[in-house]
């Protein structure tokens, strides 16, 4: 290169760079202006229900709502999430007022564990010819506002755990 050509390409890449700089200092937004989602990340079993709202300044503010997902989870008008299977969803908020603004919540149905209960359905007979110390994992779903478990064991000849426990 020529010490022509090194200065023009220098002038050139000077100029780009000044006219591509900007004030990129983010711009904040006032408080009664904020429009948000909650809550922006969760984590639900396959089956259970979530409430997300939308707000903007901590009002209600009206929305209509979409699954990424809908295999993953639903979402009703109303913005109640319905988790249907393990995986990822993006449920996202769109302004009625000003549908450029949108807001998404991030939903992860969780991968279920064990065997599920049904109340009122019997369970067994337990195999006893797994290995000495082995476990067995049972899920029971306790729906919103129960208070009492009650759990019967019946057969066998001793304990069927020496670990146990029950929350309430």
């Amino acid at each position: 290169m020529t010490n022509r050509s090194v200065i023009a390409f220098s002038a050139t890449l000077l100029a780009a760079l000044a006219l591509g700089c900007t004030n990129d200092e983010p711009t904040s937004i006032p408080p009664e202006q904020r429009f948000e989602v909650t809550p922006l990340y969760i984590g639900i079993d396959p089956g259970a229900t979530q409430q997300v709202t939308a707000t903007v300044g901590g009002q209600a503010v009206e929305v209509s709502w979409e699954s990424s997902n809908p295999a993953v989870a639903t979402v009703s008008p109303t913005g109640l999430v319905t988790a249907l299977t393990a995986g990822f969803t993006a449920v996202t908020a769109k302004m009625v007022s000003d549908p450029s603004r949108l807001l998404s919540s991030n939903i992860t149905v969780l991968p279920l564990l064990g065997i599920g209960l049904t109340n009122g359905v019997t369970v067994g007979p337990l195999a006893s010819s797994g290995a000495r110390g082995s476990t067995v994992l049972y899920r029971l779903f306790v729906p919103p506002g129960k208070t009492n478990l009650s759990v019967t064991l019946s057969g066998g000849t001793g304990e069927p755990s020496s670990r146990r426990s029950i929350a309430s």
